[in-house]
């Protein structure tokens, strides 16, 4: 029984690992580069342009992997930290909507199941201080101080933003497929859930193939075959 054990934790180990490396190597190295195309060139070099998206699909036995990395605006309509009630309740819409991964990938056949989804919001999330001092509550020993030390505080704030204005977002979904050998395609929905996206670049393994494909709002299916 232990020695039963003891192999399948190593194959399970093994699959992770090799599920891993094709992972790195979808990063690494542009599967389908057009050095003379300045929209994909600027997709596969991990430009920040906004209303544009990168996602990555790697599929090894019956898991399949699926990255996204995005510009926070195409998300939330906003790029920044967050800093107000409405952006708060923004985000908190937008956390909602991402969690539904069947409103946003649609797949021909595999019965691929999601078993895990995670999005990193790190980049715009504010803390309550920051939250209430913009809606004018909460000041503290704030209250009282000198006038121009305030503008002064608010304009270190606002020349930090600006420097870091640019912030992207990144999520990831994991499926269990129970006929993977069918899967073929798969249609990326996020046209419709957010407007910010104007192109998703994407790049795939799947059934020992590779492939790379740039879609909108008219072209939104991927083919693996």
């Amino acid at each position: 029984m232990r020695a039963n054990i003891r192999l399948h934790e190593y194959l399970w180990h093994q699959l992770i690992m090799r599920i891993a490396m094709l992972v790195s190597l979808i990063f690494c190295i542009p599967l389908i580069a057009h050095a003379d195309d300045p929209e994909t060139h600027s997709l596969n070099s991990g430009a920040h342009t906004h209303g544009m998206a990168m996602l990555q699909v790697v599929m090894e036995e019956d898991i399949l992997l699926l990255e996204i990395q995005s510009p926070a605006v195409n998300l939330l309509g906003f790029e920044r930290q967050v800093q107000t009630t409405e952006q708060v309740n923004a985000l908190q819409r937008t956390q909602k909507m991402l969690a539904d991964a069947d409103s946003l990938f649609q797949f021909n056949e595999g019965n691929c199941e999601v078993t895990q989804s995670t999005w990193d919001f790190s980049s715009v999330e504010g803390s309550k201080d920051t939250v209430a001092d913009k809606n004018g509550h909460d000041h503290g020993d704030s209250v009282g101080t000198d006038d121009q030390d305030h503008q002064e505080h608010h304009s270190d704030h606002d020349q930090q933003e600006h420097e870091t204005e640019h912030r992207d977002l990144a999520g990831h979904y994991r499926y269990q497929c129970a006929n993977p050998a069918a899967l073929e395609s798969m249609r990326v929905m996020l046209f419709d859930a957010f407007s910010g996206f104007e192109v998703v670049r994407v790049e795939w393994i799947v059934h020992g193939y590779q492939g790379a494909a740039t879609l909108d709002a008219n072209n939104r299916q991927v083919s693996f075959r």
